[in-house]
Formats: C-alpha cells, sequence, structure tokens
C-alpha cells in the first residue's frame, strides 16, 4: 500500500515539475514615454492592458517577470525591479487575479504620467535599468523590450556611437549568456505609419530608416502604431506573438 502511495505522489508532483521545468522563461521590459505629448498614447495603454495581459501573462506554458520604465534618463523604475512583478508570485486558478496584475500595470503607467523629459532615451535607458539592476534579467530568461513613444530615439545624439541600434544589441548581447535571446518590439507614432499625421505624433520623423526600425528588424520583432483607434488589438498582436515565440522557441 505504502509502495502505491508513493507511486502516486511520484506521478502527481513530479509531472507538476518537470511541467514547471518546462515553462519558458520571458523577461518583458516596456519602456514608456513620458513627455508632455504622451498622455493619450498612456490612456491607450490602460485602457488596454487587460487585453494585453489576457494574451500574454495567462499562457499557462510561460514564466514570465514584467518591468515598467520611463525615457527619462533619471527615472527610477516604477514597475518590477524594487518589487518583483512576476507570475510565479500569482495564483492564477483564482480569476480575480487577471485583475489584481491589470490594476498593478495601469496605475504603475498613471505613475509615469507626462512630465518627464523631453529627450527620450529608449536604448540608454534599457542599458542603465539593466546595469542597475542586475537581479532583473535572469540568466536562463530570454529579454523582450517593448518601446512606446512619439518621438526618435535619442540615446546616440547625446550618449555617443555605443547607442547606434546595432552597437547598442551587441553589447545587450555580450551581457547575457549565449542561449539567451533578445527581442523588440514598438508601439510608436511616425509619421510614416498608419492613422499618423502631424496632429498627433510629438515630432516630423519616419520610423522607416530610425533606430526603432533598425533594432526591431535586427531582433525580428515588429512595430504596430499607436496612432490607430484600435490600439488594444495592435497591443494583443505583440503578446500573441511573444507567447507564440516563446512556446515554438523560434527566436532569432
Amino acid at each position: 500500500m505504502k509502495f502505491l502511495l508513493v507511486l502516486f505522489f511520484c506521478f502527481t508532483f513530479c509531472d507538476l515539475a518537470k511541467a514547471e521545468n518546462k515553462k519558458q522563461k520571458m523577461d518583458v521590459l516596456f519602456v514608456v514615454d513620458n513627455s508632455g505629448s504622451m498622455g493619450a498614447t498612456q490612456q491607450n495603454i490602460v485602457k488596454n492592458t487587460k487585453v494585453f495581459l489576457e494574451q500574454f501573462a495567462l499562457q499557462p506554458y510561460l514564466d514570465w517577470k514584467i518591468g515598467l520604465i520611463s525615457t527619462d534618463y533619471q527615472d527610477a523604475p516604477y514597475l518590477g525591479f524594487d518589487t518583483s512583478f512576476e507570475s510565479s508570485n500569482y495564483d492564477f486558478r483564482d480569476p480575480q487575479t487577471i485583475n489584481y496584475i491589470t490594476n498593478l500595470f495601469q496605475s504603475s503607467i498613471e505613475r509615469l504620467g507626462t512630465y518627464g523629459s523631453a529627450s527620450e532615451y529608449v536604448f540608454f535607458n534599457v542599458k542603465r535599468v539593466l546595469d542597475s539592476y542586475k537581479s532583473f534579467l535572469r540568466t536562463d530568461s530570454n529579454l523582450v523590450i517593448i518601446m512606446i513613444s512619439d518621438e526618435k530615439e535619442q540615446s546616440q545624439y547625446d550618449f555617443g556611437d555605443a547607442y547606434d541600434a546595432p552597437a547598442f544589441l551587441k553589447t545587450l548581447n555580450q551581457s547575457m549568456n549565449q542561449n539567451q535571446k533578445i527581442r523588440f518590439y514598438g508601439a510608436l507614432k511616425r509619421k510614416d505609419l498608419k492613422d499618423c499625421d502631424q496632429s498627433n505624433i510629438g515630432d516630423n520623423e519616419a520610423y522607416l530608416g530610425s533606430q526603432y526600425e533598425t533594432i526591431v528588424n535586427l531582433t525580428k520583432g515588429f512595430t504596430v502604431s499607436a496612432c490607430v483607434s484600435d490600439f488594444g488589438s495592435e497591443l494583443a498582436r505583440i503578446a500573441k506573438d511573444m507567447a507564440s515565440f516563446a512556446n515554438s522557441n523560434t527566436w532569432p
């Protein structure tokens, strides 16, 4: 009888342990512009947070961690660094969990606000924060960076050629293990993206030929327009792509 009980517990709990070990680890960093022109875009993020999280955070094969930073070079992180924001902290069998994590992300976007620097430093801030918070990026996890802005990326202008997209990506790769992969996505307002014009972008710059386009293409991500009315479905498209790539392990 004892032998049968041992077998039962082994089959039950060993299988659960194996399932946990097979989960794909993904660390996600949102970099959200907090300059004065970003109010409408940030409201759109808040409005559609749950759409994104339902497509990504609820996937049973994902072991995720999410962080939120701004484009202001002096800002501390807003979520996921001093206190972790990761799937292992929550019981997703509870139907209220999705509402709880949605509210937490939404309140963090609202705290980020629109009183930041008028200069947008996506690349500089990614490196600065990852260097300062070594424990955020797990050594066996892939990294996704989602860039949300209505201005051009300005790190190279003010901090030198180390922040030109190819050089910056090389530096990131060198700081990670060989089996770790990086992917960049954009949710941007650029004059050549769908439904964008001078009235709803922060400058008159194009996506084509930009630092954004270069790093997205190098990591095989994609960019969606933050000017479209169905911004939620575009965020969901990013979330679905992240989840599918994690599951298939077909990273660049």
